[in-house]
Order: C-alpha cells, then sequence, then structure tokens
C-alpha cells in the first residue's frame, strides 16, 4: 500500500513537472512568434548581444594599464570536454576570471542554486546560475595550471544592459563597477615571474580552432537551453 502511494506521489510530481515544462515552452513560443524569430535566430540574437557586451568590457579592461593583462575569450580543454571564458584578467594581484552577461529585467539568485530567475515582458524564465557557470571556469583553470591555488583565483560575474539584479552574491557587479572591482585588491599574490609564466601557458593551450569553437557554442547553447527550461530542444 505505501509504495503504491509513493508510486502515485511521484507520478503525480512527474507529470506536473512535464506540464510546467510544456507551459514554458508554450510561453517560449509565442514570446518568439511575437517577434517573427525561430530558436536558431533567438539563440543568435542571444550571441550577438553577448558578443557586444564582451567587447565593451574588453575594452575597459585593456585601459587599465600594464600592471593588468587581459585576455578575451579563451578556450581551453579539460576533463569534461572544452570551457571557454570571457575575459581572464592576470596581474601580481590575482588571477581575475570574468564571465559577462547581457539581461535586461529583474533577476534573483544565490550563489548556490542550479538556476537563477529573470522577469521581462510579464513572464519568468530561468536562466543557469552564472556564479556556478564561472565557477567551473576556474576549476578548469586550475586542471590545466595545477600550479596556481584557488586562492590566486578571483571569479566575477558582470552584469551588462539593463539588468536589474538581486543576489547577495559578492563577487556579481555591473559592468561599470568592474574595475574598479579588479583595481581595489592591492595585495601582491603573485610575482611578475608567475604572471609571465600564466600569460605563456594560457597561450599555449588556448584553442584556436574555429571547427571547435563553434562546436562547443552549439554545446553550450543547448545545455543552457536544457538547463533553463527543462525540456528537451526541437528547433522551431
Amino acid at each position: 500500500m505505501l509504495t503504491e502511494l509513493i508510486f502515485a506521489l511521484l507520478s503525480v510530481i512527474l507529470l506536473c513537472r512535464i506540464l510546467y515544462g510544456i507551459i514554458l515552452k508554450i510561453k517560449d513560443i509565442r514570446w518568439l512568434r511575437a517577434k517573427g524569430m525561430t530558436f536558431r535566430e533567438y539563440f543568435d540574437e542571444k550571441q550577438f548581444k553577448g558578443k557586444v557586451a564582451e567587447y565593451g568590457v574588453s575594452d575597459r579592461l585593456k585601459r587599465m594599464g600594464t600592471d593588468y593583462k587581459v585576455f578575451d575569450g579563451i578556450m581551453i580543454r579539460c576533463q569534461w570536454g572544452t570551457s571557454q571564458i570571457d575575459h581572464i584578467v592576470v596581474s601580481k594581484y590575482g588571477i581575475f576570471v570574468i564571465e559577462t552577461k547581457n539581461y535586461q529585467g529583474k533577476i534573483y539568485g544565490a550563489d548556490k542554486s542550479e538556476n537563477w530567475k529573470q522577469y521581462i515582458h510579464g513572464n519568468e524564465y530561468r536562466m543557469v546560475n552564472p556564479v556556478r557557470q564561472n565557477q567551473g571556469h576556474v576549476r578548469a583553470l586550475m586542471e590545466c595550471l595545477p600550479t596556481y591555488n584557488q586562492f590566486q583565483y578571483v571569479s566575477i560575474v558582470a552584469f551588462a544592459g539593463d539588468a536589474n539584479v538581486k543576489t547577495n552574491c559578492q563577487n556579481v557587479v555591473y559592468v561599470y563597477e568592474l574595475t574598479k572591482y579588479i583595481s581595489n585588491r592591492k595585495k601582491e599574490i603573485l610575482t611578475e615571474k608567475q604572471v609571465d609564466e600564466y600569460c605563456n601557458k594560457l597561450n599555449e593551450l588556448n584553442i584556436l580552432s574555429e571547427e571547435e569553437r563553434k562546436k562547443h557554442n552549439v554545446n553550450v547553447e543547448h545545455n543552457n537551453y536544457l538547463k533553463e527550461h527543462g525540456t528537451s530542444f526541437r528547433s522551431i
């Protein structure tokens, strides 16, 4: 009797999850159709907006001076595949690993949540937790460059666009705050030699193949969609 009850309860929970996923997908389809877009076009637009934000961040970082070595779009191979980092700033004050997000609306999230919530166009959407996403980038770098420890890394998520971010995460900033956030760190934790060695190794590890980069981007978009919607992906 108890087993049947548990089975029935699990079935109801599973059905509710499926229905919720269907409702979210219908809302997404209606929103995209109202904009006259397919999912492929939507992903292309997201990538375009992301690149615009990344170029803006890169320009700000490169104005910080010669003490800060800036790397953009570094892609490295790690045990779970590939990892692409928006920006890495290497200095004697630390290795700053930066994830740039170009979002609108109100965004709510905590550092340990799997997903954050975005409220826009009167709808609620899930988005991949950017703090955890960037922690994955740091882990990939530590795996490839094991002589540098976690205390030498600083993970930062920088929001561009018109996002109104509501979080208690200490390492989440707006783009206009980014350079000040970095320059406020005055304790030297790397020698000049370590900075040079790290930069040289980054250049050696960086994957330049356009084919591999395209494959990585497709996989990221697909995985993010599944995480955010909890449904299988089909082009529309």
